[in-house]
C-alpha cells in the first residue's frame, strides 16, 4: 500500500506557487488596486504601481533563475527574440536619439510611463511565460482557479464603480485612501484604483471574452452575470471607445456562438446594444440616492455620455491627435521623438484651422478673442481699451492616445518591424491551440487592443493584460508538450 503523501509546509506550499499561472493573474489583479496611500495623485495612482510591479518583477525573475530547471519558457523562441529586438530598439530611441531623453527614459512627471515603464511591461511579460513544470492534475487545478478570480475580480470593480457612479463615495476626501485633487466628478473615480475612469476602461474589453466562454459552455448563470458585471462597468466608467469596443465583441461572440446556442447568441446580441439602457438606469438610480440623502448631491455632469454628440465629438478630437501624431512620427520617421514628448509636437504639426477649434475649447475663448499658443499653453486674446488682455491654460497632450501612434512617434517607423510581427505570431499560437485560456487571451488581446487604438498602456490595466495573455500562451504550451492530457487543459472550473 503506498505511504500517504507528505503534508508541505508553507513556505514549501508557497515556492511551488510561485510562477503558477495563478500567481501571475493575482499579480495583475493585486497591480490594479495597489495605492500608495497619503501621496499626491503621481504617487499615489501612478509610481505606487510601478515600484510594486518592478519589485515583484525582480523578486520573482530572481527565483526563477534560481531554480530555472523548473522552469519552461512557453512561447516560440521568436517571440523571445522579438520581444529582445523591440526592448534594444527603444532603449536606443530613447536615450542615444530622443529629443528629450531626461524625459523619454523616466517619463513625464504625473505619467512615468518613459522607457523605464515600457521595459519593465515587457520584462515582466518575459517573466509570466516562464511556467514551472508540474504535473497534470496540480496544473489543472490552478486552471480552474483562474476562472473564478477574473469574475470575482470583474464583479468587485463593477459593483464598485456603479456605486461610485451614483454618489456612494464614503472613501473620498480621507487624507490616506482618497485624497480630493482638483474638481471631483463623475470622470474622476474609482478613487482607489487609478483615478481616473477613462484608465479604469480597458478592464471591459480585456475581461469581455469571459461572457464568450460562459456562453459557449452554455452555463446560464455565470453568462448572465458575467454581462450584468460587464454592462455596469461599461455604463458607470462611460468610456465611449470602451463602449464601442464591447458592443462590437458582443457582435462578434454572438455569430461566434449561434451554431452552438441561439439562445446564448441572442444574450450576446442584445448587451451590445445596452450600455445607454445601463447608463439611463444608474444616473436615475443616482438620483434616487441622493435625493433620499444618501449621498450627497452631484453637479449636472452626472448624465448619460452615450449620445450622438459626445461621441461625434470625441471622434473628431481623437482623429485630431492622431493626425498630428503620425506627421510628428513621419518628421523623424526612422529613430522617432521618444516617450511621452509628444507635448512639444502636437499643436506644431497642425495647420492654424486645424487647431484653432481646438484651442478655443480649451482656453474658453469668446467669439471676440483671438486664439494661439504659447510654448505649451493655449492662449486667448481680445483688446480692451487699448490694451491686450490674454488669458491661458495649459492642458498637455502627453501621449498620442493610439499605441501604434505612439510608438511609431516615439520610437520610428522600424519598431514595427518588431511589433506586428510579435503580436501576429502570439495571435497565431492562441488561435493553433483552442485552449479555452487560448481563446481567453486571443480575444481579450484582441478587445484590449481596439482599446488601445484610442487609448494608451496604463499601469493598473497593463500587467493583467499582459498576465492573460501569457496565460493563454502557457496554455497553448502545455498542448504542444502534452497533446493527450491536454484535450481537458484550459477548461473553467465552473461545469454543470
Amino acid at each position: 500500500m503506498p505511504h500517504p503523501a507528505t503534508a508541505s509546509t508553507p513556505p514549501q506550499r508557497l515556492f511551488s506557487w510561485i510562477g503558477t499561472d495563478t500567481y501571475w493573474l493575482v499579480v495583475g489583479l493585486l497591480l490594479f488596486f495597489f495605492v500608495v496611500p497619503h501621496t499626491n495623485s503621481e504617487g499615489y495612482f501612478v509610481v505606487g504601481k510601478l515600484a510594486a510591479l518592478a519589485a515583484i518583477t525582480l523578486l520573482t525573475g530572481t527565483f526563477i533563475w534560481l531554480n530555472r530547471q523548473r522552469f519552461r519558457f512557453s512561447a516560440p523562441r521568436p517571440v523571445l527574440w522579438l520581444v529582445l529586438g523591440y526592448l534594444a530598439w527603444i532603449t536606443v530611441t530613447n536615450t542615444l536619439t530622443a529629443s528629450h531623453p531626461e524625459v523619454s527614459v523616466i517619463g513625464w512627471p504625473g505619467w512615468r510611463s518613459g522607457l523605464l515603464t515600457n521595459a519593465l511591461y515587457w520584462a515582466t511579460f518575459l517573466l509570466a511565460l516562464c511556467r514551472p513544470v508540474s504535473g497534470a492534475a496540480e496544473t489543472a487545478r490552478h486552471e480552474r482557479q483562474v476562472w473564478p478570480l477574473l469574475l470575482g475580480f470583474l464583479g468587485v470593480i463593477s459593483l464598485w464603480s456603479s456605486a461610485e457612479f451614483v454618489g456612494l463615495r464614503p472613501l473620498l476626501g480621507n487624507p490616506y485612501l482618497g485624497p480630493l485633487q482638483g474638481a471631483f466628478s463623475v470622470t474622476a473615480f474609482p478613487i482607489l484604483t487609478v483615478g481616473n475612469s477613462g484608465w479604469i476602461s480597458g478592464i471591459w474589453p480585456l475581461l469581455t471574452p469571459l461572457a464568450l466562454l460562459f456562453a459557449r459552455r452554455r452555463h446560464w448563470p455565470l453568462l448572465l452575470l458575467s454581462l450584468a458585471f460587464l454592462l455596469l462597468g461599461v455604463a458607470s466608467t462611460q468610456g465611449n471607445l470602451a463602449a464601442l469596443v464591447f458592443s462590437g465583441q458582443m457582435l462578434l461572440f454572438a455569430v461566434l456562438t449561434v451554431r452552438r446556442s441561439w439562445l446564448a447568441a441572442l444574450l450576446l446580441a442584445g448587451a451590445a446594444f445596452l450600455p445607454p439602457a445601463a447608463t439611463n438606469g444608474l444616473v436615475e438610480l443616482g438620483r434616487q440616492v441622493q435625493n433620499a440623502g444618501w449621498a450627497p448631491l452631484q453637479p449636472a455632469d452626472q448624465e448619460n455620455q452615450f449620445n450622438a454628440g459626445t461621441t461625434a465629438k470625441t471622434t473628431s478630437e481623437r482623429l485630431l491627435i492622431f493626425t498630428s501624431g503620425l506627421r510628428s512620427a513621419a518628421a523623424r520617421p526612422l529613430t522617432g521623438w521618444g516617450y511621452e514628448t509628444f507635448q512639444n509636437n502636437f499643436y506644431s504639426h497642425l495647420t492654424p484651422e486645424e487647431r484653432e477649434p481646438f484651442l478655443r475649447k480649451i482656453v474658453g475663448a469668446q467669439p471676440d478673442e483671438r486664439v494661439g499658443v504659447s510654448g505649451l499653453a493655449a492662449i486667448a486674446q481680445k483688446e480692451v481699451n487699448g490694451e491686450t488682455v490674454t488669458r491661458e491654460r495649459t492642458l498637455l497632450m502627453i501621449k498620442p492616445h493610439n499605441y501604434l501612434i505612439e510608438e511609431v512617434y516615439s520610437n520610428g517607423f522600424p519598431v514595427l518591424l518588431f511589433l506586428l510581427p510579435l503580436l501576429g505570431l502570439i495571435a497565431a499560437e492562441l488561435l493553433k491551440a483552442r485552449t479555452e485560456l487560448a481563446l481567453l487571451a486571443f480575444f481579450g488581446l484582441l478587445g484590449y487592443g481596439g482599446f488601445l487604438m484610442g487609448w494608451f498602456l496604463n499601469p493598473s490595466v497593463t500587467p493583467l493584460a499582459l498576465a492573460v495573455l501569457a496565460l493563454g500562451l502557457r496554455s497553448a504550451d502545455r498542448l504542444r508538450s502534452r497533446p493527450v492530457a491536454a484535450a481537458a487543459t484550459g477548461k473553467p472550473g465552473f461545469q454543470s
